[in-house]
């Protein structure tokens, strides 16, 4: 298995068509979000696996304008636990 530094990390992400800086990538782990990572010496690495897994669950679900993207995220909203439904 190959393990990539935070620096290599932030250019698989880019590889791949998504802009994650390296100080971008220290934010997420602070805050828990973001690929799963180890730590080897102190040092956060991340997988291949990790970082698709991640790149898979940041891309929406294609869509035939902006208003269907929109009617989506406003759905997600209110589905979250905690969240207080709008009325229409």
């Amino acid at each position: 298995m190959f393990y990539y530094n935070t620096a290599a990390a932030s250019d698989y992400y880019r590889s791949r068509g998504l802009r994650r800086s390296q100080q971008y990538l220290r934010k997420l782990r602070h805050k828990g979000r973001g690929a799963e990572y180890h730590l080897i010496n102190g040092v956060p690495h991340y997988t291949a696996e990790a970082m698709d897994a991640d790149i898979a669950a940041s891309v929406s679900p294609p869509a035939r304008s902006p208003a269907e993207h929109r009617r989506r995220r406003a759905l997600s909203r209110e589905m979250k636990p905690g969240a207080i439904p709008t009325q229409t």
